[in-house]
């Protein structure tokens, strides 16, 4: 809220899905090394909450008896890191089947949308063409959303590759400039001055120049 001197209330949450249980502690005055010998006048300067953890590798399927779209989502999170592409893929067939069933799709539309963002973005062994396989025998809406999905990722890539080759040019001059500066003997403030580069890098790339 504007012009508030309220703060609102924050509940820390870790939801966790790697391999292998969560084992760091939970509390941060069990993480701090001699909290319980501290004088009390020391404590009260020192904040001590708990933070909630959701280890999901703690749940089965038989455990996940929740809402179907919160149920796929928290599926593809355990299984997606670890689990056999089978496993991932089974999990994938059933978001589409439930794409499929429900009406209101516009929900469910979105969270398929980024968990399969998640899954290629994590998985080097499934790719789109996969995807869009499965989603073709079971959902219309599911086949369009994979080949969105994919176009967009696409786009997304030729995005990054355009910006890191623009920024590899404009280094490269800058380095050109450098090695110029140098050469007409020009003094170090003057070349961090004139590139904004550091002693350090500017002294990298002599030492380059010296090499060749």
């Amino acid at each position: 809220k504007q012009n508030s001197n309220e703060l609102p209330v924050i509940i820390p949450l870790v939801i966790y899905h790697d391999k292998g249980e969560w084992r760091i502690k939970t509390k941060l005055s069990d993480m701090i090394e001699g909290y319980d010998q501290l004088p009390e006048e020391v404590k009260r300067y020192i904040p001590d909450y708990e933070y909630l953890i959701y280890d999901l590798t703690k749940y089965n399927d038989e455990d996940i008896k929740l809402e179907s779209v919160t149920r796929i989502i928290i599926k593809i999170m355990r299984d997606v890191r670890h689990a056999s592409k089978d496993k991932v893929m089974d999990i994938i067939t059933e978001g589409f089947i439930l794409l499929d069933k429900i009406i209101e799709k516009d929900t469910v539309t979105h969270y398929m949308e980024s968990c399969l963002r998640y899954v290629l973005s994590i998985r080097s062994d499934i790719e789109e063409d996969e995807l869009i396989q499965i989603a073709d025998q079971i959902s219309v809406e599911g086949s369009e959303l994979v080949m969105t999905i994919a176009d967009k990722l696409r786009q997304e890539g030729k995005q990054e590759g355009i910006g890191i080759g623009e920024e590899k040019g404009r280094q490269e001059e800058i380095r050109k400039v450098v090695r110029n500066a140098v050469v007409k003997r020009m003094s170090l403030e003057d070349i961090m001055d004139l590139t904004g580069l550091s002693e350090k890098e500017i002294d990298k790339i002599s030492k380059e120049m010296l090499q060749r």
